[in-house]
């Protein structure tokens, strides 16, 4: 997401408008299940913890 160019060209309300799209795309999940099975196996060393 480019803040800067949304900044640039409408202002706050360019920044607004440029969150509310990354929002309204994003995923609804992020393939976790509340029981914590269903996300990707990655040891915590490749995921920078």
């Amino acid at each position: 997401m480019d803040l800067r160019t949304a900044l640039r060209r409408g202002g706050s309300a360019g920044l607004r408008a440029a969150i509310a799209e990354a929002l309204r795309i994003k995923p609804p999940r992020h393939g976790f299940s509340l029981d914590g099975s269903g996300g990707p196996a990655k040891a915590m060393i490749s995921i920078g913890g």
